[in-house]
């Protein structure tokens, strides 16, 4: 047999090893494993979700206790420096994790993140007042430190589960990740390797083929992500995330304000109005935001990814609408109405652009940049949502303390109007397999080079 001969069979052999190690993952019964995958990957986002809105009773308990004299409110601009300390460190971790994940591994990243995690929530907790910074100062620290390990959870989370669901089940398992509540055990990814039948014995002074594949670099993503039909596939996950962040946090960070204006807080004794604060918020939740996780889990990988966020987008224009221009009139009529339209945002946000922009980033790029492209994604959402902090609470009190909250809900429905127009950008990703969505040739994607052997070296 020739060198060429040689060639040409390993090239074969390579591209038939790599399409049925794929065909296995993606053909793959749903099992054990996928829900050990989803408990696992899934207990960040408990965490994740936790530590980022606990911040809402944080600043609440922060005023009664510190600023009593001050109508026990903490002062805007601390307030702000608090509740976006986290967003900050979230959009660097999300962008770093999610390049070293593609460089240095998903599991070996997944491990630090969730230190960091642990670590941070622990200061946090034990943040207190000393003589040379205030307890605010030192919390504000411990929260951007958080948040780079929330954001790390981001891109690792959402890849290792799309590169071990099967392609039957992948959206859905993705989106149980993002809607997951509870504990989770180690996981331990065990890789197979197939076992290689027909080995040739080549003879000394042969050429050794070598396997080499298109690698993780600035050059390559740069030619990558050039061509507009890969380009603006990032744009669009990007912008997506973005505007739906915008509202999610705008809204969501600021729960508090909205439910004591509906009656869920009003009251001199800081115990009743922390308590009727967790109240409504419980009520918002079991009403719009868990519902909204599962409906999407359930139908995602039925109806598609790209019509859910086309309905939730179109939805959530049409209602903040709404709620903004008759806010107040809808409070002086009715609390019931006015909690099940803001249920209904919730409920349509989660299902619809606050799941799927997290699905489908996690679909559409190739391996090696799957976690970069994830981490640009939802860093460009976690910018929306630091805009969406300051700018709110700096909007909400002009004419008056919550005199503007309808204006700013009122900003946010042609902002919605703009996520339907960037899901055109997006492709749909039912059915379709990790290696088709990358838009990359797979026949010899993986390719032999020559090298020389050890006593041609040597002559």
């Amino acid at each position: 047999m020739t060198s060429h001969q040689v060639e040409e069979s390993s090239q074969i052999d390579l591209d038939e090893k790599r399409r049925a190690a794929l065909a296995e993952i993606d053909n793959a019964k749903f099992g054990w494993f996928h829900i050990r995958t989803i408990v696992v990957t899934g207990v960040g986002f408990f965490t994740d979700a936790y530590d980022l809105f606990a911040i809402n009773f944080v600043t609440a308990m922060l005023g009664y206790v510190y600023y009593s004299s001050a109508k026990n409110t903490l002062p805007t601009n601390l307030e702000l420096g608090i509740k976006i300390s986290a967003q900050c460190g979230t959009f660097v971790g999300q962008l770093l994790f999610g390049w070293l994940g593609d460089l240095w591994g998903r599991k070996r990243m997944y491990g630090i993140e969730l230190m960091i995690m642990i670590i941070a929530t622990l200061g946090s907790a034990l943040s207190a007042e000393s003589f040379a910074v205030s307890v605010s100062g030192v919390l504000i620290l411990w929260r951007v430190i958080l948040g780079v390990g929330i954001g790390g959870d981001y891109p690792m989370s959402a890849v290792i589960s799309s590169e071990f669901a099967n392609r039957k089940r992948r959206g859905a398992m993705i989106g149980a990740v993002f809607a997951m509540q509870g504990f989770a055990t180690d996981i331990a990814v065990v890789l197979g390797k197939k076992k290689q039948e027909d080995r040739e014995i080549i003879e000394e002074g042969e050429n050794i083929p070598d396997v080499e594949a298109p690698k993780h670099s600035w050059q390559d993503f740069k030619e990558y992500f050039g061509k507009w039909e890969n380009g603006k596939i990032l744009l669009g996950t990007s912008l997506s995330w973005f505007l739906l962040d915008i509202a999610f946090y705008g809204i969501g960070l600021n729960n508090s304000i909205i439910l004591t204006n509906i009656g869920y807080a009003k009251s001199s004794d800081p115990f009743k109005s922390l308590w009727n604060i967790s109240i409504g918020n419980i009520l918002i939740a079991v009403l719009g935001t868990v519902p909204g996780y599962w409906f999407t889990v359930f139908l995602v990988d039925v109806w598609g990814r790209k019509p859910i966020q086309f309905m939730g987008f179109g939805v959530l224009t049409v209602l903040f609408l709404i709620l903004g221009v008759a806010y107040k009139k809808i409070l002086d009529t009715s609390t019931a109405l006015f909690i099940v339209i803001f249920a209904l945002c919730q409920f349509f946000q989660n299902f619809g652009p606050n799941t799927t922009t997290f699905i489908i980033p996690g679909e559409v790029f190739p391996t090696r940049y799957r976690s970069t492209g994830h981490g640009i994604s939802a860093a460009s959402g976690k910018l929306g949502a630091i805009i969406s902090q300051v700018g709110f609470l700096r909007l909400k009190d002009i004419g008056g303390k919550d005199a503007y909250v309808d204006k700013v809900i009122i900003i946010f429905a042609p902002i919605m109007f703009l996520g339907v127009l960037t899901t055109f950008l997006i492709p749909e990703t039912k059915d379709r397999s990790l290696e088709d969505l990358s838009n990359e040739k797979q026949v010899g994607f993986v390719s032999t080079k020559r090298k020389s052997s050890t006593n041609e070296k040597k002559v």
